[in-house]
């Protein structure tokens, strides 16, 4: 698998679990599921998204080691 598609299948992940929260949101809808998307649901968000932005920057700077050194693409 390389670094792309790992990409593309975290961010269908994230896509998927976004879905779900909004269907967990209509069924759940107190003090204590806002305190849980305060403390946890939308700091992971925030970590995934981050994490995507660090491989779309990362990516072309490996392919670029990669082509320098003749390797093929493996990640």
């Amino acid at each position: 698998m390389n670094l792309s598609s790992s990409s593309m299948e975290l961010h269908g992940a994230l896509k998927e679990l976004r879905i779900l929260w909004e269907e967990t949101e209509a069924a759940w809808n107190d003090p204590v599921r806002r305190d849980f998307e305060k403390q946890f649901w939308e700091p992971f968000q925030e970590q995934i998204l981050g994490a995507l932005r660090a491989v779309e920057r990362l990516s072309p700077i490996l392919d670029k080691v990669r082509n320098d050194r003749g390797e093929p693409r493996s990640f």
